[in-house]
């Protein structure tokens, strides 16, 4: 049976994917509607569709999201991952109330298999990963953490890929899709690049641009005056003029291009998956140019560090025991986490751990650890 709502929106939002900054004009004729169809299955999409919309998408929210890749080195800033095992449930919840306070918490889910507890990202101050070490001390001696590990991966450059809407039949409701044929296809040996750590973009980053590299998070499609009025209402006066030459600056220098994000639901999508564990460094840096230059259809981040892998990635129900299962073969060992979707959150980078006057990204111990545990 034909899936009526995917069949619909699939031209549109492929065109979205291949440029997602184009005009409903551009959309329409790549999708091959009409402007005014385009503009109307636009605002369906965002969450606002009319009352013939509603019939296949309910209001209220949003099906796709426009959003920046940063690059977090070049704006002084280092990753650290972090499993958490922890003791029970009611420290699980403790553990989500730290990462909400921390001013440095990008991510963090709920994970239940080879670790229990929770997946925590972060993106620290260069030189501060001690803090973060510190911290999760501190919380196993107050008896929340069994155990925890940075995991080895998180310095060198990840690989992004995305959901591949083409590669979904809405005859089907499937995904047109093999495994093992990818695992076998044939790719050329590149080793995987180490991500620098400069914070060259420190030299003229102002907590302005911290507040507009946070609003682009929540939606880089938006019209500039709509990114305007939502800084003007976060207490940040700035001018057409003036954004747009900030705004040049960062795609310039803070970001390597945008990604679109899909509702997940629509595709069948919905099991998160986090893979970690070592194997061969030649056959993990073939893996690694294999995801570049050949991405499978479905969002994930990859990084190869050596003889290291970490692999998260969203899939649908029926694609998780081949993709387990085939790349264990190129494994020595191999480690897996369901990360549970419903209790996940994803934080925008924090203006004010950015203080001009102080030089930067504030990294005291203070800032990091004691004023978390204490808040």
């Amino acid at each position: 049976m034909v899936d009526p709502v995917t069949e619909r929106y699939i031209p549109l939002l492929a065109a979205l994917q291949r440029n997602p900054f184009d005009t409903a004009e551009e959309l329409a004729e790549k999708a091959g509607i009409s402007k005014p169809t385009a503009l109307r299955r636009l605002r369906a999409l965002m969450g606002a569709g009319d009352e013939f919309e509603r019939r296949y998408l309910p209001p209220g929210k949003q099906y796709f999201q426009v959003k920046p890749i940063l690059k977090y080195h070049r704006m002084g800033l280092e990753e650290v991952d972090m499993l958490i095992e922890a003791t029970s449930a009611q420290a699980m919840l403790y553990l989500e109330r730290v990462a909400e306070r921390h001013p440095y918490t990008a991510y963090r889910s709920r994970c239940f298999g080879s670790t229990t507890g929770l997946f925590m990202q972060f993106r620290v101050p260069l030189g501060t990963s001690d803090h973060i070490q510190a911290l999760f001390e501190r919380l196993t001696d107050g008896g929340h953490i069994r155990s925890f590990k940075a995991l080895p991966t998180s310095q060198t450059r990840p690989l992004y890929t995305s959901m591949r809407i083409t590669g979904w039949n809405a005859s089907s409701r499937s995904w047109t899709f093999d495994w093992e044929s990818w695992f076998r296809s044939s790719t050329k040996k590149r080793q995987t690049e180490s991500a620098t750590t400069d914070g060259t973009v420190l030299k003229w980053l102002t907590r302005e641009d911290v507040y507009i590299i946070s609003e682009l998070m929540r939606d880089a499609r938006r019209k500039n005056t709509e990114v305007i009025e939502s800084l003007k209402k976060r207490g940040v006066e700035i001018t057409p003029q003036t954004f747009g030459r900030h705004l040049q600056m960062i795609n310039n220098e803070c970001f390597d291009g945008y990604r679109v994000s899909f509702d997940t639901a629509l595709f069948e999508a919905l099991s998160n998956i986090l893979v970690y564990g070592t194997g061969d460094a030649t056959g993990l840096a073939v893996l690694a140019a294999r995801t570049k230059e050949n991405p499978p259809p479905f969002e994930s981040t990859l990084r190869v560090s050596e003889s290291n892998l970490f692999w998260f990635i969203r899939l649908p129900q029926g694609h998780i025991s081949p993709f387990l299962n085939t790349l264990y073969s190129v494994l020595g060992s191999m480690s897996v986490c369901l990360l549970d979707y419903a209790n996940s959150r994803l934080y925008y980078i924090y203006p004010d751990a950015y203080n001009d006057t102080r030089g930067g990204w504030i990294g005291d111990r203070k800032f990091m650890v004691d004023d978390v545990l204490s808040a």
